[in-house]
């Protein structure tokens, strides 16, 4: 179930700055506030329907995958590793902030992590502790209010994989409210494309060489978005998507070879 109670009356906007664990004062005193909360009077007039944001979420694990060793060697898994959000980033997709993070909130985890997954989700167990933090360190309640609350405004969510980021948040979003680049820019029952081969391609941008960071997950997102837009306009979204897989066959999936692909085959993107 979802970790808020049924609304008897609308979600206020005041949630969108409620404070985090962590004193403010220290968290300014470091430098370390990375979102300007979102003000929706003074920036959207106190309407968001239909207005667009990107969200990226990180995940940390609370238990293990589990395997089973079938007769003939082979191993399948038993049953998946449970996960709980660790760090959610929304960004504005309009206005003169532009692409600027409104939302970006580490969680608080009431149960113990196994895993941090630091590879894919860029958490270590420092960020989730309330006594050494250095970032807006939050309740999961507070942060699905803020959910909620632009959910029920109308907002559209942009993002890479939002319907498995969603499903495993445990939020219901209507699909006229997701716009997901992993569908955007695939190609009919082929492979989905990764987050970092289509900044690579598209964007000519290197984005997780490391490890994953939500801000600028959710930031690429967003401008690919805004790039398929024009790719709309000019009638190119086909040939886009045609030459995505064409350079993905030729440089085996991997994004060093992609400059080279795309000087060697003329492509403008």
């Amino acid at each position: 179930t979802a970790p808020w109670e049924p609304q008897s009356v609308p979600i206020p906007p005041s949630v969108l700055g409620a404070p985090p664990i962590v004193p403010l004062a220290r968290l300014r005193k470091l430098g370390a506030l990375s979102f300007s909360p979102l003000n929706v009077e003074t920036e959207f007039g106190g309407h968001l329907q239909d207005v667009h944001f990107a969200l990226d979420a990180e995940f940390v694990a609370l238990s293990a995958e589990e395997w089973r060793t079938m007769p003939d060697g082979t191993r399948i898994i038993s049953r998946p590793a449970r996960l709980a959000l660790g760090r959610v980033s929304v960004v504005r997709g309009e206005g003169p902030a532009f692409n600027e993070p409104c939302i970006d909130d580490f969680i608080l985890q009431t149960d113990p992590v196994v895993d941090f997954m630091t590879r894919f989700s860029g958490l270590t167990a420092k960020d989730l502790d309330p006594q050494i933090t250095k970032h807006h360190l939050t309740t999961l309640k507070k942060v699905y209010l803020k959910l909620k609350y632009l959910l029920s405004m109308g907002c559209k969510f942009v993002g890479h994989g939002l319907r498995m980021d969603f499903r495993t948040i445990n939020i219901h979003v209507p699909r006229n409210q997701i716009i997901d680049t992993v569908e955007l820019y695939r190609m009919p029952n082929h492979r989905k494309l990764s987050l970092r081969f289509l900044a690579a391609f598209v964007l000519t941008l290197d984005i997780q060489s490391e490890t994953h960071d939500s801000i600028e997950d959710a930031r690429t997102a967003m401008l690919l978005y805004e790039k398929y837009k024009e790719y709309e306009k000019e009638g190119r979204v086909n040939v886009i998507i045609q030459q995505l897989y064409a350079c993905g066959r030729s440089c085996n999936w991997e994004v060093g070879d992609i400059a080279r692909f795309r000087e060697e085959n003329n492509i403008v993107v």
